[in-house]
């Protein structure tokens, strides 16, 4: 068996950050033009149920009510293992946006370690997947923990890029 992990509220928030992107940008952004990785296998199982239970429901009634969306009918249907994906399946392949989901966002961090999100490798192959926009999706204390992923924080912060969420204040559309 392998180790592997989830966090079911940065789950939460990746899909309902995919549903906001499609909100928001309703005529420049479609499902097959987004993805989102993760290094761990269990938080793309559970991203992939929320993908299946949380958003193709939710666009289909979207579209139907204000047939809005650049997401045609057929690309709701897009399937959730062409959208989501581990960076080791996504590696070779770019979407417009990429949603990268960290996981390994807890208190406890600091005590645990980061786990694999620290292989310089994986980082790189992660972060070089989107063409226009890469969202990373983490706990930032958890990830200072890692050098690496301090300096890549860090480099973000000072070009301006660098949004902080609050996590009590997350809506989930479940």
């Amino acid at each position: 068996k392998t180790l592997s992990y989830q966090n079911e509220n940065e789950a939460n928030y990746c899909i309902n950050l995919l549903i906001d992107l499609l909100i928001t940008f309703p005529n420049d952004i479609s499902i097959d033009q987004v993805g989102i990785i993760s290094m761990y296998a269990d938080q793309v199982k559970l991203l992939r149920q929320k993908y299946d239970s949380v958003l193709v429901p939710y666009l289909k009634k979207s579209y139907h009510l204000t047939n809005q969306f650049k997401t045609s009918t057929s690309s709701i249907h897009v399937a959730s293992s062409n959208v989501i994906r581990t960076v080791d399946g996504f590696q070779g392949q770019e979407k417009d946006v990429i949603i990268l989901s960290t996981v390994r966002g807890d208190a406890n961090s600091e005590e645990k370690g980061i786990g694999f999100i620290h292989d310089r490798q994986r980082m790189n192959v992660a972060v070089t997947r989107a063409k226009y926009a890469l969202l990373v999706v983490g706990r930032k204390t958890s990830l200072d923990t890692s050098e690496m992923w301090c300096d890549f924080i860090a480099h973000v912060q000072q070009n301006g890029e660098y949004i902080m969420v609050d996590e009590t204040k997350i809506k989930s559309r479940n």
